[in-house]
């Protein structure tokens, strides 16, 4: 009796290594039903309209002429172009199939495809890209202030050590650090 126990044991620990490996088509399944590719894309079209939003912070104030102002309106979708082209769907569909099938077994791509596949899951699916960015700026409001901390302690950190620092970016090069005196 000893010996089944012992027997039956070892077979239940192992039973996780004999799990099934999802089917690709299985994956993909999920991945549409989860929107991946409109999550994907979403995400692009955001950073694009970060681009141009910081592109305007940096030359909303300076006089530009109409042809500079064209190229700085053109910017971010040159700029994302190649981006987009270099992220297509179908360039990354192939990672996400093999970060999925390298994380997951069939039975719980099953499962997760059953959540995406109902109400609930379909709802989170179509909300996510706008939960994440709510999430974002809630989190970069939160950051703020712990950034200009953070950066006051380093540059106290740095002045107590005696650490010099140059001028900021645009103001000209820092000065030469002093000559080392001479050993007598």
């Amino acid at each position: 009796m000893r010996r089944f126990v012992i027997a039956l044991s070892i077979v239940c620990l192992a039973l996780p290594a004999w799990a099934a490996p999802p089917s690709d088509a299985s994956i993909e399944k999920l991945l549409g039903l989860m929107k991946t590719q409109s999550t994907l894309d979403s995400i692009l079209d955001l950073v694009q309209s970060q681009i141009a939003q910081s592109l305007q912070e940096t030359f909303g104030g300076k006089p530009l002429t109409p042809q500079q102002q064209q190229v700085i309106n053109q910017l971010p979708a040159k700029v994302m172009s190649s981006v987009k082209q270099d992220l297509s769907w179908d360039n990354v569909k192939p990672i996400y199939i093999a970060a999925f099938r390298d994380t997951f077994d069939q039975a719980e791509i099953d499962g997760i495809s059953a959540f995406f596949a109902s109400p609930a899951g379909q709802a989170y699916a179509t909300k996510q890209s706008m939960l994440a960015q709510r999430t974002n700026a809630a989190l970069e409001q939160k950051m703020q202030p712990m950034l200009v901390r953070a950066q006051a302690a380093v540059l106290a950190a740095i002045k107590e050590a005696g650490i010099p620092v140059g001028p900021g970016p645009g103001q000209g090069p820092a000065p030469a650090p002093s000559p080392a005196p001479a050993p007598r």
